[in-house]
Order: C-alpha cells, then sequence, then structure tokens
C-alpha cells in the first residue's frame, strides 16, 4: 500500500466545509457555521485546508464512532475520556426556523453541553451525540440505532433542546440511556483496574499472560529507544533469522543491543526469544518500524498538549536533505511553557512528489574550453548594452530609497515609530517619483549616457514588431521613452506594491510587541506607552474573556508596573530569548500573554 504524504496540515486543525442546509417538512430548518475568527502567522486557502484529512486531535471525535460495528478497549475508553472538545471561543453552528414568517436562529452552546456530562459534540458531524449510547447501546431491543437522534443521528436542530419538553431533557430520562450510562461506567471501572474485570477473575492464567506479555516486550521497546535518543541506525545489512545465532556479518545495532542484555542477564528477554516462535519474536524489521512508529504518536501527542497549553505558537520550517540526497523540509514548532522557550521536532514534510535538482551531482564534470569561452563571451555581452544598464541605475536609484528602512528593520532593538515613519516617508517618496516620473528619469538619464559613453555603447531600444509576447512593446518615439515606460515606471510599480503588500497595518502593530521588552520599555515615554496599550487591545483584546475596556486598563497598569520594575535593574532584558527566565515575577495573565506572543 503506498504511503499518505505527510503534510503540515497533518498537525493542525484544518477548517471544515460548511453543511448543506436541512430542511424539516414541517419548519425550514437550515445549519450555519460563522467563520471561525482568523489566526495571525499562518495564511491559507480553505480550499487547501478542505483537501487535507483531519488532523490528529480529531482522532476521537464521537462523529467516528457512530456506524462502527466493533471498537476497542482502548477507543472506548478514549472516546468516553478524551473525546474532542471545542475551545471557550469556538463557533458553534446555529439552526434557522421559520416562526411566524420570521428567520429566527438558534445556536448550539456550552452550557447545552457542560449541563450534561454524556453530551459531546462532533466536530465532523456538525452536531451532538451521546456518548455513553454511541458505545453501549448496539444491541438494544426495539431501538433502530441507525435512524435514533443522538445515537446514529446528531442533533442538528437547537430550537428545543432545554426544558421539561425539550430533546435533552426528554433523551435524558429514557431507559435505554441509563442502562447505557450504567455499561460505560462498569467499561471505565474494569478498563481502570483490570483486576476487577469479570473474565480476569474468572482466568487468573490470562491475567499472568498479559503481564508475562508486557515484560517480554519492554526490553525491546526499550532497546529501540534507547536507540533513537542517541541517534544510532537500527538496522544493518541484514536483520532475519534467529538471534541467538551469532553470524559473522553485521545485523545492525539492533540485534546487538538485544544480545547484550542477554549477555548482560536479561532472562526475561532470553526466555522469550528461546519459548517463542520465529513469527512473535516482535524483532523483525516490519516490528520494529510499528514499535517506531507508536513512539512517534505518543511524542507527537505529548508536544501537541504543551503547544495546547502555551495556546499560542510560531511554526519554523528548513530544508534538509537525508542520506540518499532527498530533500525535504522539517517542521518545527516553537513556544513556551512554563517560563520556556521550547522548539520541538514534529516530522518532515515532502514538499514535491518528484525533485531533479540534485542530479547534476551525479554528473561527472568534464572540462569544455570552448562551452566556457562561448559562456563568458555571453556573460560579456549581456552586462555591456543599453537595456541592462539603464535596468542598473534605475534599481540602484529606487533601492537606495529602501535601504534605510531595511537596516532599520534589521536591528536588534527596533524603534516601532521610527519605523513607521521611515516606512510612511518612503513610500511617499515613491510615490511621489511615480507622479513625476518624466522628470525624475530625465536626471536619471543623465548619469546613463555618462556611462554609456565610457563604455562607447550606444543607447537603443531592442528590436520591436508588431505582436510582442515576451517583452513589453510600448508605442514610443524615442529611446529615452522606451525605457521609461518599459524600466524605470514599471520597477517603481512594483516596489512600492511589495512595499504595501508587506507592511500593511496590521504587520506595523504587530512590531509594538516588541516594546515589551523591558530594555525598550524603560525608554518608552508615557504617550507612547498608552499608544501601545490602546492598539495592542484592540487587536488582541478578543482573546481575553472579560470587557475590552477593563483589559486596556489592566494591561496599561500593568505595563506602568513593569517599567518601574526595571529602571532600576542594571542589566534588563533586551531580547526574546532572555525574557521568559524573568517570567518568575508575579506579572498577571494580559501582560504575560502578549510577552509570549512576543517569543
Amino acid at each position: 500500500m503506498k504511503k499518505r504524504p505527510c503534510t503540515i496540515y497533518s498537525y493542525f486543525a484544518p477548517t471544515t466545509q460548511k453543511k448543506k442546509s436541512v430542511e424539516a417538512p414541517v419548519e425550514n430548518t437550515q445549519q450555519n457555521i460563522e467563520p471561525p475568527p482568523s489566526t495571525s502567522g499562518v495564511n491559507s486557502s480553505s480550499n487547501a485546508l478542505a483537501t487535507v484529512d483531519k488532523p490528529e486531535i480529531f482522532k476521537f471525535d464521537i462523529g467516528k464512532a457512530v456506524g462502527c460495528s466493533s471498537i476497542s478497549d482502548y477507543d472506548k475508553f478514549n472516546y468516553i475520556n478524551n473525546t474532542w472538545t471545542a475551545e471557550s471561543n469556538y463557533p458553534f453552528p446555529y439552526s434557522e426556523h421559520n416562526k411566524n414568517n420570521k428567520v429566527v436562529r438558534r445556536y448550539l452552546h456550552h452550557h447545552h453541553i457542560n449541563k450534561y456530562d454524556w453530551i459531546s459534540y462532533s466536530e465532523e458531524k456538525r452536531g451532538i451525540f451521546c456518548k455513553y449510547c454511541v458505545i453501549f447501546s448496539k444491541n438494544q431491543p426495539n431501538l433502530q440505532i441507525k435512524d435514533s437522534l443522538l445515537i446514529g443521528k446528531p442533533v442538528i436542530k437547537f430550537a428545543k433542546l432545554l426544558g421539561k419538553d425539550g430533546v435533552l431533557e426528554i433523551y435524558n430520562s429514557s431507559k435505554y440511556h441509563g442502562e447505557a450510562i450504567l455499561k460505560a461506567n462498569n467499561f471505565l471501572l474494569t478498563y481502570s483496574v483490570p483486576s476487577t474485570d469479570v473474565r480476569n477473575l474468572l482466568d487468573t492464567a490470562r491475567s499472568q499472560q498479559i503481564d508475562e506479555n508486557r515484560k517480554r516486550l519492554k526490553p525491546i521497546i526499550q532497546t529501540i529507544i534507547f536507540l533513537g535518543r542517541q541517534n544510532i541506525p537500527l538496522r544493518g545489512h541484514r536483520d532475519d533469522g534467529p538471534l541467538l545465532e551469532h553470524e559473522d556479518g553485521n545485523d545492525g545495532n539492533f540485534r546487538q543491543l538485544l544480545r547484550f542484555r542477554i549477555e548482560a542477564g536479561d532472562k526475561i528477554l532470553e526466555n522469550h526469544l528461546k519459548k517463542t516462535t520465529a513469527r512473535a519474536t516482535y524483532i523483525s524489521k516490519r516490528s520494529q518500524n510499528e514499535l517506531i512508529t507508536c513512539c512517534k504518536e505518543e511524542i507527537i501527542s505529548i508536544i501537541l498538549k504543551k503547544v495546547k497549553k502555551a495556546k499560542s505558537f510560531s511554526i519554523m520550517f528548513d530544508e534538509t536533505t537525508d542520506i540518499a540526497h532527498i530533500s525535504q523540509m522539517s517542521l518545527v514548532l516553537r513556544y513556551v511553557v512554563d517560563n520556556e522557550i521550547r522548539e520541538d521536532f514534529v516530522g518532515f514534510l515532502d514538499c514535491h512528489s518528484q525533485n531533479y535538482d540534485k542530479n547534476c551531482l551525479n554528473l561527472e564534470p568534464v572540462w569544455d574550453e570552448r562551452e566556457s569561452s562561448s559562456k563568458a563571451r555571453a556573460h560579456i555581452l549581456s552586462i555591456s548594452n543599453s537595456e541592462f544598464i539603464v535596468a542598473l541605475h534605475c534599481l540602484s536609484d529606487i533601492l537606495a530609497l529602501t535601504l534605510p528602512l531595511s537596516k532599520l528593520l534589521q536591528k536588534e532593538v527596533l524603534d516601532v515609530n521610527s519605523a513607521q515613519d521611515v516606512l510612511l516617508y518612503t513610500l511617499l517618496v515613491l510615490k511621489d517619483k511615480r507622479l513625476n516620473a518624466e522628470h525624475n528619469f530625465d536626471y536619471l538619464l543623465n548619469d546613463i549616457n555618462v556611462c554609456l559613453r565610457n563604455l562607447e555603447i550606444d543607447l537603443s531600444i531592442p528590436r520591436l514588431t508588431t505582436l510582442m509576447r515576451n517583452r513589453p512593446n510600448p508605442q514610443t518615439k524615442s529611446p529615452e521613452e522606451y525605457y521609461r515606460v518599459s524600466v524605470y515606471i514599471p520597477l517603481l510599480d512594483s516596489t512600492i506594491l511589495d512595499l504595501e503588500s508587506r507592511f500593511p497595518k496590521g504587520t506595523i502593530e504587530l512590531f509594538y510587541l516588541s516594546t515589551c521588552i523591558p530594555s525598550n520599555l524603560i525608554q518608552s515615554e508615557e504617550a507612547v506607552i498608552n499608544n501601545i496599550v490602546q492598539v495592542l487591545s484592540e487587536k488582541y483584546g478578543q482573546y481575553f474573556q472579560e470587557n475590552k475596556d477593563l483589559v486596556k486598563t489592566a494591561f496599561r497598569s500593568e505595563m506602568i508596573i513593569w517599567k518601574a520594575m526595571w529602571i532600576s535593574n542594571k542589566d534588563p532584558p533586551k531580547n526574546v530569548v532572555e525574557l521568559p527566565t524573568h517570567m518568575r515575577f508575579k506579572i498577571n495573565s494580559s501582560q504575560k500573554y502578549y510577552m509570549y506572543l512576543i517569543d
């Protein structure tokens, strides 16, 4: 079976497609989904997200258990205790109802789910289920599971959920629902304490066999983890055959370490390899890959739990090559948890299915003097024509204006107000040059003519035809007008458009976060702090479950206290790397949230 390619969307929650409207026979009911709030840092189209698989965090969505003929005990336990739950700001769907010739919306809220602990919302089905009945009501007599609400079908009409005649209250008092809850409680008891399982009580040999099997697997798993921690390859030239029979060839580090454990006195592993058949040793290459996959899933689940606890994170990419010179991209998550900056590797992403850019490394180099000579001549001709020289002077004139802004944005300590002013004035000057392009190009043309005379080159234009497909074809009368229209003005337009797209208003506001760094804050005046508080509160105040005015007032007070704390300090933190080590001070949640955004 072909391995499914790994993408970045495998680790994050994609936006789901909207469900089609559902019309009831009595009243017009339509389920709708409000668009979720946008997140900064990652831009992706909804079409791309709709084509990828569900991520790991939706693995135990209760909707996946609907219609399953058999569910393992492990999955049952996770569907009950670790089922997917929505965040506090999650946009729940709503249904539309026609009442008195007026469309009324009825929303699903958190208090509906919190009132009954058996309710579980399904992101996949866009409705609510009873998680106990979905799993434990499969053999109920006189119960059509497929057509039963909250068991085979989700509740997607939210008009009458609560109250005496509400759907949830009536369902809560049903007999088969109570029996399902009783089965769930008994299952959780036996799963958490296996000694209370009736099968184990009746058959003690089964319990002993389970313990023995776990002890047999433990040294094998420990060996794999050890090799992975030390970055040591597992397999050798050949890793088949009986382990206890020593071979002359190299059969890999994994098998050698297992032999070393046996020689050191690991009787459990030795008895396991002596008594079991060749198909049940769990040391084959296929078993190794399965155990490595289990370790990977466990590590990723731990990382994602930490990322969820941190609430904000950034994504880091880096291209690398493996031992076969195959180019691939590594994905790293950077976040702050427990006042510590972490950069955890998540996996490799295959960004392309085919790659031919490294084939030149496999070719034997052959020196050809004629080819080098022709290339050198072609290079001289390409830089010794009027078109190249005009473009070079135009670029020099435009990039000289953007150079101060480029240096300012690359400073270690960024002055946000200065950067914003320089950006605005740079755009203002470039737009003025665009409006007066004819006059400015005539002034620039003097330097171009001097350079052309020194190189003994005439100012000429390329050959023009009626229909041009690969280069501009303006209807001009002179070379000066041609280069102004086809080179100078397009360069100005491209530079202005690029600056405006790279630095919109929202991007400039993100620079204000750097003012929270103590070395920058102690140099800021009160008016600057007030302006920063105003901008950050309007942009990020929605993430606090409080009134925006209260968040603004609290954040301003915290900034003043934070500044006073560092004024007397001789060595305040100067960058984001040093900042988390000082989080031990008792600062409030709003300020700590902004600090984590900086990291």
